[in-house]
Protein backbone atom coordinates (compact mmCIF):
# COMPACT_ATOMS: atom_id res chain seq x y z
CA UNK A 1 0.00 0.00 0.00
CA UNK A 2 0.99 3.22 -0.74
CA UNK A 3 1.48 5.93 2.28
CA UNK A 4 -1.27 8.17 2.82
CA UNK A 5 0.13 11.51 3.79
CA UNK A 6 0.34 15.75 3.09
CA UNK A 7 -0.70 16.02 -0.04
CA UNK A 8 -2.18 12.55 -0.70
CA UNK A 9 -5.88 12.87 -2.74
CA UNK A 10 -7.80 10.12 -3.86
CA UNK A 11 -10.41 7.27 -2.28
CA UNK A 12 -8.54 5.98 0.20
CA UNK A 13 -8.09 9.91 1.69
CA UNK A 14 -11.89 10.10 1.31
CA UNK A 15 -11.87 7.26 3.42
CA UNK A 16 -9.82 8.01 5.97
CA UNK A 17 -11.77 11.66 5.98
CA UNK A 18 -14.81 9.79 6.78
CA UNK A 19 -13.67 7.07 9.71
CA UNK A 20 -11.95 10.22 11.08
CA UNK A 21 -15.24 11.98 10.80
CA UNK A 22 -17.70 9.74 12.12
CA UNK A 23 -15.10 9.50 14.98
CA UNK A 24 -15.57 13.10 15.66
CA UNK A 25 -12.09 13.94 14.93
CA UNK A 26 -12.29 16.05 12.39
CA UNK A 27 -15.19 18.10 11.23
CA UNK A 28 -17.12 18.73 7.69
CA UNK A 29 -16.45 20.15 5.37
CA UNK A 30 -13.12 18.21 4.29
CA UNK A 31 -10.94 19.35 1.68
CA UNK A 32 -10.15 16.71 -1.05
CA UNK A 33 -6.46 16.20 -0.24
CA UNK A 34 -4.89 15.03 2.85
CA UNK A 35 -3.82 18.68 4.99
CA UNK A 36 -2.75 19.67 8.29
CA UNK A 37 -6.13 18.97 9.69
CA UNK A 38 -5.91 15.29 8.71
CA UNK A 39 -2.09 14.89 9.85
CA UNK A 40 -3.29 16.11 13.19
CA UNK A 41 -6.80 14.08 13.78
CA UNK A 42 -4.64 10.96 12.19
CA UNK A 43 -2.03 11.63 15.05
CA UNK A 44 -4.69 11.58 17.60
CA UNK A 45 -6.61 8.48 16.08
CA UNK A 46 -2.77 6.53 15.88
CA UNK A 47 -2.22 7.41 19.83
CA UNK A 48 -5.54 6.94 20.90
CA UNK A 49 -4.71 3.02 19.66
CA UNK A 50 -1.51 2.88 20.77
CA UNK A 51 0.21 2.73 17.33
CA UNK A 52 2.97 4.62 16.15
CA UNK A 53 2.23 8.17 15.77
CA UNK A 54 3.48 9.71 12.92
CA UNK A 55 0.70 11.11 11.42
CA UNK A 56 1.05 9.43 8.46
CA UNK A 57 -1.52 6.59 7.41
CA UNK A 58 0.46 3.45 6.55
CA UNK A 59 -0.45 -0.43 6.69
CA UNK A 60 -0.22 -0.03 10.56
CA UNK A 61 -2.70 3.07 10.64
CA UNK A 62 -5.03 1.68 7.42
CA UNK A 63 -5.72 -1.47 8.95
CA UNK A 64 -6.75 0.29 12.67
CA UNK A 65 -9.20 2.80 10.36
CA UNK A 66 -10.48 0.23 8.50
CA UNK A 67 -11.78 -1.75 11.64
CA UNK A 68 -12.97 1.35 12.69
CA UNK A 69 -15.48 1.54 9.94
CA UNK A 70 -17.17 -1.60 11.37
CA UNK A 71 -16.38 -1.15 15.59
CA UNK A 72 -19.55 0.31 17.98
CA UNK A 73 -17.81 3.24 18.77
CA UNK A 74 -17.63 4.64 15.05
CA UNK A 75 -21.52 4.35 15.46
CA UNK A 76 -23.69 5.38 18.23
CA UNK A 77 -24.70 2.71 20.10
CA UNK A 78 -28.15 3.16 20.54
CA UNK A 79 -31.09 6.05 19.40
CA UNK A 80 -31.31 8.87 21.60
CA UNK A 81 -33.40 8.81 25.01
CA UNK A 82 -36.96 9.67 24.21
CA UNK A 83 -38.24 12.86 26.19
CA UNK A 84 -40.54 12.01 29.10
CA UNK A 85 -44.70 11.80 28.24
CA UNK A 86 -46.54 14.08 29.91
CA UNK A 87 -49.62 11.87 30.53
CA UNK A 88 -52.27 13.10 33.60
CA UNK A 89 -51.81 12.24 36.94
CA UNK A 90 -53.83 9.24 38.15
CA UNK A 91 -56.79 10.23 40.12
Amino acid sequence: MDLIRLGSSGAAVDEVHAVLLSLGLVGDPLPPTYDGTTERAVRTFQQQRGLSVDGVVGDETYRAISAAKFTPAARPLSPPPRPPSHAPAAA
